[in-house]
């Protein structure tokens, strides 16, 4: 799905010698619509991008963050991903995953070095209201 994943911690640490840290802030969302009416390859890039994105990334840099002093990760999730939104469910759901995911990588992890933080933005302002009012979705 996301094959230049695997690749980007050697080119990251090949371009700055080192990583400390990753912040994972993915999202995207779907047309406010009911998940009857959400069609199937809408549900998978929502659920790719959002949930996936995040888990390859923390899956791909965390063998090297393991071997570092002091590192971080951190995971935006979303308020969405706290409390449902009619319409939004999938994108609830792709969030909530990203919570649990976050929430299960800070207990694995507490007793190394790897620090992990969850984020819950609340509403950002960006061109996404404008965009799918319309319907479209790429």
């Amino acid at each position: 799905m996301f094959p230049f994943i695997g690749a980007l911690p050697e080119q990251v640490i090949d371009q700055h010698g080192k990583v400390d840290g990753i912040i994972n802030n993915a999202g995207i969302i779907h047309p406010f619509l009911k998940v009857n009416e959400l069609e199937y390859d809408k549900i998978k890039l929502v659920m790719d991008i959002n949930f996936y994105g995040t888990l390859y990334m923390v899956k791909s840099f965390l063998p090297y963050l393991l071997k570092r002093p002091v590192v971080h990760i951190a995971n935006v999730s979303s308020m969405g991903g706290f409390l449902p939104v009619p319409g939004q469910t999938i994108y609830g759901a792709s969030k909530a995953a990203v919570k649990l995911l976050t929430e299960g990588l800070r207990a694995e992890l507490k007793d190394t070095n790897v620090k992990v933080t969850l984020v819950f933005p609340g509403g950002v302002s960006t061109n996404n209201y404008d965009k799918f009012r319309i319907g479209c979705c790429r």
